[in-house]
């Protein structure tokens, strides 16, 4: 199943978490469909799937720039399409 994504990663721009993915997977699945197939007819990727935030994690309790690390935040519809991806690939 396509939906099946973490329930436990943080929000992207988008601001939907995996839990509305799963909760909602019925309504949500036909709604992904569509842009997902564009993708696929021609063979380049929305803008909405390189929309990321980036967000400066603590490795330590010291707050020197040295001690951050950048993380980049996906929409959850650009993790729902790398998954097809892996799957399509994997399989």
């Amino acid at each position: 199943n396509f939906l099946k994504i973490s329930t436990k990663k943080s929000l992207g721009p988008d601001a939907f978490i995996g839990e509305f993915y799963q909760t909602f997977k019925e309504e949500v699945a036909p709604l992904l469909h569509k842009p997902f197939q564009k993708i696929e007819e021609e063979e380049t990727l929305s803008k909405l799937l390189y929309e990321t935030s980036i967000t400066l994690i603590p490795k330590t309790s010291k707050t020197s720039k040295e001690n951050y690390r950048p993380i980049c935040l996906m929409n959850t519809d650009a993790k729902v399409f790398n998954k097809i991806l892996v799957n399509q690939i994997q399989y």
